[in-house]
């Protein structure tokens, strides 16, 4: 800026042109004591001009930024009537520092918003979408459901964004947990690795269901975590709770009833979680088998035979209902009724889990050749005759070998083979049982 003074070379030559009216001309001393005070007038005038002037100048110079403020306040205040009253000079500010890629400033501004006005649902959404951007998902989420809340102020179109967004949220910790369990689980070598990525899993797997509590794939994968993590509790309570929320998805009470029987040996509650899917009547042919498998752990053979004969009237060809069925039969000891139901299968499926229904059979076979020898021993033995002995049992042994054999050969079990040769020994066929034995070997 130009400093204020006058020049004395102005000055000289503005007194000169003042008192000297023409060349050589002379005036009188009254003339020119008026001259000088007017002269003195002028040049006080002229230098309080340029004062004025360059003071002004200086002034508007420092007052741009206060007029650029000026403008962007009242810039801010009409958008935030535009919007409908949910807006702040925090949420606009907060809003800027987003589109110009700075999240830090924008959850600053946002959280002073937040803190202003605790039902501004708007500065939650921007807050949400900063922690977004800088990947906070867990702030990220908690913020945008504080935003959607009821009786948050919120426009309708900011609402949809922040419910899509938290969504999207929730997808990118789901799929981290899925990534950790599936690396978990393909782990062969190092426990220690699988385990950490086991917890790694359980904690983004823990974060989706606290973003969506609803989400059933969440409830699986952690299920599924903490059973490689061998806390069989811990899985038993999050299944209890999916059903809570999805009560309908067969695939829980399948999940939870399998590892209370399995895992935990607890039957009882195996069986509870299973009528209460049956009576909420999702019936799958697993529900039935896992039921009927349950009541017959337990001993409780009445329910068992009950529930399989319901599932028989609606499809009599069903290879596991009829295998479960020989079963219960087998053990109540109606041998006859139990190879019914096995040939049943062996005439239609006979590979069915593994050729299980033809071992059977033959045991039950088995059981009828002991009982019937046992029900034919003489009564009175007399001293020094020896009692004709009884081989009307041996046709059970044959029946058993006949059902037997094709299926050692079919699948080569060592353990059919083994049957097998006590089979042809019980009715005196050495050179047979010789040969099967030595192929159980």
């Amino acid at each position: 800026m130009t400093s204020l003074k006058c020049s004395r070379v102005n000055v000289s030559l503005y007194l000169e042109r003042v008192f000297v009216s023409k060349v050589g001309r002379k005036i009188s001393y009254t003339k020119l004591k008026m001259r000088v005070v007017f002269a003195i007038i002028a040049l006080s005038h002229k230098c309080f001009t340029l004062f004025c002037s360059t003071l002004t100048f200086k002034l508007f110079q420092m007052s741009k930024k206060f007029v650029h403020l000026f403008l962007a306040i009242a810039t801010l205040g009409a958008l935030t009537a535009a919007d409908g009253g949910c807006g702040s000079a925090d949420v606009e500010g907060a809003k800027l520092y987003l589109r110009q890629g700075n999240a830090d400033d924008a959850i600053k501004a946002a959280t002073n918003a937040t803190k202003t006005d605790p039902t501004n649902g708007e500065a939650f959404y921007i807050l949400g979408k900063a922690y977004y951007v800088k990947q906070y998902n867990d702030s990220a989420a908690m913020a945008l459901k504080k935003a959607i809340a009821p009786g948050m102020k919120i426009s309708e179109t900011d609402k949809k964004d922040a419910t899509l967004l938290l969504a999207e949220v929730w997808r990118l910790e789901y799929n981290a947990g899925a990534s950790l369990f599936n690396q978990a689980y393909t782990e062969k070598g190092d426990e220690s690795l699988k385990r950490d990525l086991l917890n790694q899993a359980v904690a983004k797997l823990n974060s989706a269901i606290a973003i969506q509590p609803d989400s059933s794939a969440s409830y699986r994968a952690l299920a599924n975590s903490k059973v490689l993590l061998k806390d069989f509790k811990g899985a038993t309570e999050t299944l209890e709770r999916a059903i809570e929320v999805a009560p309908t998805d067969t695939g829980y009470y399948i999940q939870l009833a399998n590892i209370y029987a399995g895992e935990l040996k607890d039957t009882a509650r195996a069986i509870k979680t299973l009528e209460t899917a049956y009576a909420r009547n999702l019936r799958s042919p697993e529900v039935n088998r896992l039921l009927v498998t349950n009541y017959y752990l337990a001993k409780r053979y009445r329910e068992a035979e009950a529930m399989v004969q319901q599932a028989l009237a609606i499809e009599p060809n069903n290879s596991l209902m009829l295998y479960l069925y020989g079963t219960l039969l087998n053990e109540k000891k109606d041998y006859n009724g139990a190879i019914a139901q096995f040939k049943k299968v062996i005439d239609t499926n006979p590979s069915f889990l593994d050729y299980a229904c033809s071992y059977n059979a033959a045991v039950a076979y088995f059981k009828l050749a002991e009982a019937d020898e046992e029900a034919n021993k003489p009564k009175d033995k007399k001293r020094g005759k020896k009692a004709p002995e009884y081989t009307g049992h041996y046709k059970f042994y044959e029946q058993a070998i006949q059902i037997l054999k094709p299926a050692a050969e079919a699948s080569n079990s060592k353990d059919f083979w083994r049957f097998l040769g006590q089979l042809y020994a019980r009715v005196g066929k050495n050179a047979e049982a010789t040969e099967a034995i030595a192929k159980s070997k």
